[in-house]
């Protein structure tokens, strides 16, 4: 009897701990929730942009978040309910990516995790996901760059996905050793995406290599175009995604 009064009690609390762990909905429109404040303001608004710019391009929806911890919930169980409490991606073509990491679990004992929906899974596999985060996170993370981080994995899965900014490819990267002031490639980048609006894009099924700005992994002060159809009010939040797979590391 005392058994099975044990094994109800679990049944009632295990739910009521995974809600405690999830962070309500957002009630503003964005892709970035850096709730432990680790990212630079100018490179989280250029994400938000980038990532409105992906889903009107390609319909897949992207959605980044730091969080101080995620209690005792493992990484994969985590990222699924966040994906399916909040609606992340189409409900039809299960096409949601929920990237996140925290910060106060304490050295060695961070999460840094890729959960994506089943539409996602074929193209991006637990191990692909994996390797992509031990690439262009990992060596961000351990030294406590956020920013980077978030900045270089979705600025890769920009480029895999064929995001496309209003039609126009990205400027080319800008390497570390340039000296061309940030006002002047700012400039540079207005007048190419003007520019580029007269002459029209290319075919929108196809995928394209759309360039990617650097300074040192991460996202210059120059930004990206905004995007074009919305598949719901919330960047395509909403529907929700049936969630497929994932991948991480601890850090």
């Amino acid at each position: 009897m005392r058994f099975l009064v044990s094994i109800i009690v679990c049944m009632l609390v295990m739910p009521l701990t995974i809600m405690a762990a999830i962070p309500e909905k957002p009630a503003y429109n964005s892709y970035v929730y850096d709730k432990a404040n680790v990212i630079s303001d100018d490179v989280e608004q250029n994400l938000i942009r980038a990532a409105k710019a992906l889903e009107g391009s390609t319909g897949n929806v992207i959605v980044m978040m730091t969080i101080d911890t995620i209690g005792d919930l493992a990484p994969y169980e985590f990222g699924t309910e966040v994906i399916r409490k909040w609606g992340i991606g189409d409900e039809k073509l299960n096409n949601g990516m929920l990237i996140f990491a925290t910060t106060d679990q304490g050295p060695g004992k961070n999460d840094v995790w890729i959960s994506v929906g089943e539409g996602l899974e074929g193209d991006y596999p637990d191990g692909l996901l994996g390797s992509m985060v031990d690439t262009y996170m990992m060596p961000y993370l351990e030294n406590g760059d956020y920013t980077n981080a978030f900045a270089n994995i979705f600025s890769t899965f920009y480029e895999e996905m064929g995001g496309d900014a209003g039609g126009a490819d990205l400027v080319k990267p800008i390497n570390e050793d340039d000296d061309w002031p940030i006002a002047l490639i700012i400039f540079i980048v207005i007048i190419y995406l003007s520019l580029s609006k007269f002459g029209g894009g290319g075919p929108g099924g196809r995928r394209r290599a759309a360039r990617r700005i650097y300074r040192a992994g991460g996202f210059s002060t120059g930004g990206f175009g905004g995007g074009g159809r919305s598949s719901g009010g919330f960047g395509g939040f909403g529907g929700g995604s049936s969630s497929g797979g994932g991948a991480g590391r601890r850090f």
